[in-house]
């Protein structure tokens, strides 16, 4: 796939001069000083599913010529580089990032970057930035769904039910919510917005974050738009959130207290297989694992053995290792295991949220302010 500019209406031309009005009078050369004058972005866009997000980058900068260019393909991205200065997307090959010298800013389009950082991005001079507030509500939701179908053996249920079959659980093997402890390994976005949910429901809640006492984001939410309509409008002090929140030597502690583990934590060298049969051992025999991170996090046949031994109670997993999980995985066939294909971050609003994310940073970067959610490439997050 060539590169190709978005506006259809142009066919030839890729920069646009929105404060050139058509049909206004214009002194002799005028416009054709305006057209060789190089934009004042060169955006290159690699993600873009419902075919909105041109219009919206040039609301977003209605007095500022742009050149925006769609490319959705990795292998024809480096044709498309050349004098980018931001970058919309998940993903950049070397030879892309050897081809893009101007290039300042990358906006990711999730909240992980380790797709990103496969490719080394240390020895450039680039504000990269994610889009954590965009999946807080979501996956929260998506972990509570797993911790209650878990709960009230809702997979028995329905295979019951397709069998038509009645076929009561026993009463022995349900528990409530209410009451238990939620360890959250992970105190981002996600783990704070399933705070609120789970405290909500009665769970007393504890957390492992890098920063023990708490987590607060560098800055506010954008005001006119409710990453998560349960979150203070300037959040507060997540601590207030949680009944502890632990420093990550302490997560043998949050194991042994928690009747149900989320790991929400992001893909890094010091998260990869945090996981693994020490980790599981220390878990309560009726406690269930959660994981809505990555699969990489966890050693999978650790995972494996604890659930067919009786180590732990059982597991919802929304990611695993590999994607897509094979055929041939024991996790397949487990009777105390829910998995769903990596979808917990998608819903009804995300893409709003992650467009207005990227369009405050838009005017941020055109104006010079600090951009919001910016990544240390060096930590992986």
């Amino acid at each position: 796939m060539g590169t190709a500019p978005i506006a259809a209406s142009r066919p030839s031309a890729v920069r646009r001069y929105p404060d050139h009005q058509a049909g206004a009078a214009s002194a002799p050369g005028e416009l054709v000083n305006r057209i060789s004058a190089l934009p004042d972005h060169h955006i290159v866009l690699t993600y873009d599913p419902d075919g909105t997000l041109v219009d919206r980058v040039r609301a977003a900068l209605p007095h500022q010529s742009l050149e925006i260019v769609r490319e959705l393909s990795l292998d024809a991205l480096p044709e498309a580089m050349p004098g980018t200065t931001i970058l919309f997307g998940n993903y950049l090959s070397e030879s892309a990032l050897r081809a893009a010298s101007d290039l300042r800013w990358i906006q990711t389009v999730g909240a992980g970057v380790d797709v990103l950082l496969s490719v080394d991005l240390t020895s450039r001079d680039l504000l990269v930035t994610n889009t954590s507030g965009a999946f807080g509500v979501q996956i929260a939701e998506h972990a509570l769904s797993l911790m209650f179908a878990l709960a009230r053996r809702l997979p028995k249920a329905l295979e019951s039910q397709a069998a038509r079959r009645y076929a009561p659980e026993p009463r022995d093997d349900l528990f409530e919510l209410t009451g238990k402890t939620l360890g959250i390994v992970g105190f981002g976005d996600v783990g704070q917005a399933l705070a609120r949910r789970a405290r909500g429901i009665g769970m007393r809640v504890i957390a492992l974050h890098r920063t023990p006492g708490g987590a607060s984001p560098a800055l506010a939410p954008l005001p006119d738009l409710a990453l998560d309509p349960l979150a203070d409008s300037n959040r507060g002090d997540s601590s207030a959130l949680v009944y502890e929140v632990l420093g990550p030597d302490r997560l043998v502690d949050l194991l042994g207290e928690s009747d149900v583990v989320v790991n929400a934590a992001p893909l890094t060298p010091a998260t990869v297989r945090l996981f693994g049969r020490e980790q599981f051992a220390r878990m309560r025999p009726t406690a269930s694992f959660i994981n809505m991170g990555r699969g990489e996090t966890v050693d999978q046949d650790a995972l494996i053995d604890a659930l067919r031994d009786g180590v732990i109670a059982g597991a919802g997993l929304d990611v695993t290792t590999p994607e897509p999980l094979p055929p041939e995985s024991p996790l397949w066939a487990l009777p105390n295991v829910i998995l769903t294909a990596h979808y917990a971050g998608w819903s009804d609003t995300m893409l709003d949220r992650i467009y207005a994310i990227f369009a405050d940073n838009l005017q941020r970067f055109d104006q010079g302010e600090p951009l919001r959610n910016r990544v240390n490439l060096h930590a992986g997050y």
